[in-house]
């Protein structure tokens, strides 16, 4: 028969401690078998040692240390009566550790419910996503996407009772039209719901997974592929008539678009272009790395109708800027796709085929898409390299690209392609300007 411990008075419980030796100890208080004051010393010489309760016993087939609470906030009596509680439910065949358990996540599910899906995800914009994102611009799209998508259908639910089947319903919509914003809805509201699961506010996996959420949408990356199509572009031989339409208007937007065409450039590089980045001496444009999709500085060797257009322009005080809208500012991307809507409207009032893009149901063609005409003439210039025309583009995606890059961006060969481009623009074909040359990489 196992001896009983001794039943310690409160004065000799206050005085217990943890070993001489710095180990933990356990000791017996009696009143209630296997009730125990556990004695840790402290982590460092100058913190205080912990001491709480702990009722050892068997629930079931298995030993339990079920703790009681920290000493002294529950004192000797109280610690008694909460281990006489716990072994009458054991006697009656109730598991305490489980019913504290049962109890944590009632609550948790309370909390969220009491905490919106809205809430939450405001709350882990400001104190999470806020101080990590690199630009407030950022922060908003983030929040935008849940605004337009999220929270119209979730945004009043608790964040404990929202299912996959929630999330998808906010996905639906848009998974096919909009795939790619579907999808970073879908992980921001995984973010969210990570959070409120990390917060206590949620005990269950997180509904918007990916491995739940995939199985009951359409494969996200055959959509893209299905849907994926190029900016309409002009066929290359079409390009010299173009331009003669081009060179007939004067609008700031028609010029910047003109500028553009030259020089092979993304329309947000044109819009945004800085007189501080031209170098007339030298015939360069240098775009900073800020404005470059690729993220790296991007030198743009200019040809005779490029730099004729940028000596032509007057500077509008104040402003930096090359192409200023007329109320000031940079001119909209709208502005230039208005250019171009215009221009095919009026070739085809005049019974002409308008300008439009018949590899892409004949669209009418776009500012972004005559990068596309530019590659399409390179690729006839037998004479140069494939690098030299990519790194035109900007394109720094391939070895041989990177490559071109640790041999001074070969600007002399590409200032020789944009010359002939430039060329080729302004001369009719079979008038010399169209016609491919193979002997020599000069124009």
């Amino acid at each position: 028969m196992p001896r009983k411990a001794p039943e310690l008075s409160a004065a000799a419980v206050r005085r217990l401690t943890w070993g001489d030796d710095g180990k933990p100890r356990y000791h017996a208080v009696g009143g209630v078998s296997g009730l125990l004051l556990q004695c840790r010393p402290p982590a460092t010489e100058t913190a205080m040692g912990g001491k709480s309760w702990i009722l050892r016993t068997v629930v079931g087939a298995k030993r339990r240390d079920i703790g009681l609470g920290g000493y002294p906030d529950v004192g000797l009596s109280d610690a008694r009566e909460a281990a006489r509680e716990i072994k009458a439910k054991i006697k009656a065949g109730i598991d305490p550790v489980a019913e504290r358990k049962q109890a944590k996540q009632a609550l948790i599910r309370d909390q969220g419910k009491a905490l919106t899906f809205e809430q939450a995800a405001r709350t882990y914009l400001e104190e999470i996503k806020a101080p990590v994102l690199k630009s407030q611009k950022h922060l908003m799209q983030w929040a935008k996407t849940l605004e337009d998508y999220a929270f119209p259908v979730i945004g009043k639910m608790g964040v404990g009772d929202i299912e996959t089947a929630h999330v998808v319903s906010v996905l639906q919509p848009i998974w096919q039209s909009k795939t790619e914003t579907a999808t970073r809805v879908r992980g921001r509201i995984a973010n969210v719901l990570d959070w409120a699961i990390s917060a206590g506010y949620r005990d269950t996996a997180n509904p918007a997974a990916l491995a739940l959420v995939k199985p009951l949408l359409a494969d996200a990356g055959k959509l893209k592929k299905a849907k994926k199509r190029h900016f309409p572009a002009l066929p290359v031989d079409d390009a010299f008539r173009f331009m003669c339409d081009l060179r007939s208007r004067d609008t700031i937007t028609a010029i910047a678009l003109r500028f553009g065409i030259l020089t092979a450039s993304r329309p947000g590089e044109i819009r945004k272009a800085e007189w501080s980045e031209i170098d007339l001496k030298n015939r360069r444009w240098t775009i900073p790395a800020s404005r470059m999709k690729a993220g790296r500085e991007h030198i743009v060797p200019l040809c005779n109708e490029a730099v004729a257009i940028i000596e032509n322009l007057p500077r509008m005080a104040g402003s930096n800027l090359i192409f200023n809208a007329a109320k000031g500012g940079a001119i909209s991307d709208n502005g230039m796709r208005n250019v171009l809507i215009r221009m095919h409207e009026q070739d085809v009032s005049k019974g002409g085929q308008g300008y439009v893009d018949p590899k892409q149901d004949n669209s009418i063609v776009t500012a972004h898409g005559f990068r596309s005409t530019f590659a399409e003439w390179a690729r006839r210039q037998r004479d140069f390299a494939d690098e030299v025309s990519e790194l035109a583009l900007a394109h720094v995606n391939s070895d041989a690209t990177r490559s071109a890059y640790k041999r001074d961006e070969l600007i002399e060969d590409r200032a020789r392609m944009m010359a002939r481009w430039g060329n080729f623009l302004s001369t009719p074909v079979g008038d010399g300007g169209n016609v491919v040359e193979i002997a020599r990489s000069g124009t």
